[in-house]
């Protein structure tokens, strides 16, 4: 039985992770050396294991980090040329990847944070909005991208103010670390719910499949499993260029329009119809929920193409 090293990111692996155990044909095991392949949720996090693995002729295949994610190596972070496989949710993460000249395999597998729903109007009554602002981050990460961070910050500020002031409303905000510190938000008790977050996708799946809230807004991963379970949804500060530790994202004029979710609540042209659209139907949303969401984890489809890569992988080293 094949042996692979797993590099876990919270729980963000777990349909990848069960799909290659309940498959019977691998097992994990705790020392890269006695490994043939390595699954990781980002190239950076094991560098000099994927290396090690690749200079042996072995495999080394990246599942989703994040939501976004895959647009950090567009100049954003380190990316190795040999990695043998990238896989992700839908054919709009390899088109974008593709697009800015990402060098290896790159496979959509479905997606895996959570259950795919159709859409839920909100019709009616008290509006439960649950916010989720930008998560605090290392300060070791933020000194590469300070004034990045910063904007990023602002937006919370920005979205809080607007959100407040939503007529009929109640307003949660789930967020992770010091509310004002990391988060750049006040503390208003009595007119807002505080949820502190553990950033995993369990916690953040029952939050937005508990019923309890009818408008979620946010960015990045939680706003993205909302939308995949129909939960109407908003974007907030979308448009505002990435940033990592090697410098902006290179191409990213070239595919910011095609990423564009249709609404976002700090986008200057963003109106209230727009608002109360985004409620009730997902008519906008629907092209960009099939190239970005896509289906539900296609368990066989990430096994067929781990054992192509490694059947491929054999061969080569035998012809060696």
């Amino acid at each position: 039985m094949l042996k692979f090293a797993y590099y876990p990111n919270r729980d963000k692996g777990e349909a990848y992770l069960n799909a290659l155990l309940e498959s019977g044909l691998y097992e994990q095991t705790p020392r890269v050396a006695n490994a043939d392949f390595i699954l990781s949720d980002y190239e950076g996090r094991c560098s000099f294991d994927i290396v090690s693995m690749l200079k042996r002729g072995k495999c080394a295949f990246i599942y989703p980090h994040a939501a976004l994610t895959f647009i950090s190596y567009d100049g954003m972070y380190p990316s190795n040329l040999g990695i043998t496989a990238n896989f992700v949710p839908s054919y709009g993460q390899r088109k974008v990847m593709w697009q800015y000249g990402y060098k290896c395999p790159v496979y959509p597998a479905g997606w895996s944070y959570s259950p795919v729903l159709p859409f839920k109007p909100k019709i009616d009554g008290e509006l439960r909005i649950l916010f989720a602002p930008n998560h605090s981050i290392p300060t070791s990460r933020k000194r590469f991208a300070s004034l990045y961070w910063d904007k990023r910050f602002d937006h919370n500020l920005d979205t809080l103010n607007k959100l407040i002031r939503v007529p009929n409303s109640t307003l949660t905000v789930y967020y992770s670390g010091d509310i004002t510190k990391d988060n750049n938000l006040p503390n208003l008790p009595d007119k807002i719910t505080y949820i502190k977050s553990d950033l995993s996708i369990k916690k953040s799946v029952e939050m937005i499949g508990s019923g309890e809230y009818d408008l979620v807004v946010g960015f990045d991963t939680f706003a993205w499993i909302a939308i995949a379970m129909g939960v109407p949804t908003l974007f907030f500060g979308q448009d505002l260029q990435w940033e990592g530790v090697l410098g902006k994202a290179k191409h990213w004029d070239d595919y910011k329009e095609f990423i564009h979710y249709p609404y976002d609540i700090l986008d200057p042209n963003f109106t209230t119809d727009d608002f109360e659209q985004a409620l009730v139907t997902d008519s906008k949303i629907l092209l960009w929920k099939g190239a970005f969401i896509g289906p539900m984890f296609d368990k066989e489809a990430f096994l067929y193409h781990i054992q192509q890569s490694l059947e491929l992988a054999e061969k080569k080293r035998t012809e060696l």
